[in-house]
């Protein structure tokens, strides 16, 4: 195997890499990468390592952007502990390895859940819009969460998600079981079921057409035709506006997804940020951008439409 890497460090490590695993599963013992051999070299190198589980969570029109690992596929540690891992990039390089927190959910005493303000480094404060105060800004945040240039990772990767064996919990946790959305639609009443799927395929198939439509009018660092408010008249089956201070905005675009038999199952979203009529950023829900957006100003969950009180964002006009 081949990886089209620039740096004679990162070419060593990925051959190290690819060594260890192989042709099949993932080996039994991790292969080890360094942090200070993956900074300044391209992406496309580290993915292939990654067996093609790091995605875009977002793109800035500044060069700058962040990958994130698909759960399932790859399993990173550090020193024994499990990492969510993102990466940093700018033109194309890597600029820093991140160690992504996950969120840390409380709850109140109406069982309400909230995040703490330092969970999100999207945002300058809780219920701000994300990056509302530039890439500079976000970037700077997201730099102190960069692992050392000593750190070594050691990482298992797969072609198919396997199943890896779960995080010790500390005594006392109670672990959160959540039902598939198609079980979840079981329990509803019958007439509740019976007309509710029909409409939300519909709205699905509807965001599948039209969304892409919409999407193409978007190129990161050009003018959006007639602003966000007239890109959200344009569009308003499939568009959302969340106007923001001054003249920035944050715009979601529905793509909608296959049909299925369930009433809340997950759907496709763009995120587009546009700051003075210009495309800023572009990005998806795999790096936070849904979350941060419904963060209230108490840190709690919920309050912009489109949010649920448990920080899930849903496009559906």
């Amino acid at each position: 195997m081949t990886f089209r890497v620039a740096m004679g460090r990162m070419a060593m490590a990925g051959l190290a890499v690819a060594a260890a695993l192989g042709p099949g599963p993932a080996a039994a013992q991790a292969p080890s990468l360094a942090v200070a051999d993956l900074v300044g070299a391209p992406i496309e190198g580290l993915n292939e390592i990654f067996k093609g589980a790091l995605k875009p969570a977002w793109t800035g029109a500044d060069g700058t952007a962040v990958y994130v690992g698909m759960p399932g596929r790859c399993r990173i540690s550090r020193d024994g502990e499990a990492l969510s891992l993102a990466v940093l990039t700018r033109d194309g390089r890597i600029e820093a390895v991140l160690s992504r927190p996950g969120p840390r959910i409380a709850f109140n005493r109406k069982r309400q859940p909230y995040l703490s303000p330092s969970d999100d480094p999207l945002a300058p404060a809780p219920g701000e819009l994300p990056m509302v105060d530039g890439l500079g800004a976000t970037t700077g945040r997201l730099m102190s969460l960069a692992l050392p240039a000593d750190a070594v990772l050691q990482m298992q990767c797969s072609d198919r998600p396997q199943v890896f064996p779960a995080a010790k919990r500390s005594e006392g946790l109670q672990a959160v079981v959540e039902l598939p959305a198609e079980a979840a639609a079981g329990i509803w009443f019958a007439p509740i079921w019976l007309f509710g799927v029909p409409a939300e395929n519909r709205s699905r198939e509807l965001g599948a057409r039209l969304g892409p439509v919409a999407l193409a009018e978007v190129k990161l660092g050009d003018p959006l035709a007639g602003g966000p408010e007239g890109f959200r008249d344009r569009h308003r089956q499939v568009v959302r506006l969340h106007a923001g201070s001054g003249d920035y905005a944050v715009l979601s675009i529905d793509l909608g997804g296959p049909p299925g038999r369930g009433i809340s199952l997950p759907r496709e979203t763009v995120f587009v940020g546009v700051r003075g009529g210009v495309v800023e950023w572009i990005g998806g829900t795999s790096g936070g951008l849904g979350q941060s957006l419904c963060t209230g100003p108490n840190g709690r969950f919920g309050g912009r439409k489109g949010c649920t009180t448990t920080g899930y964002y849903s496009p559906r006009v």
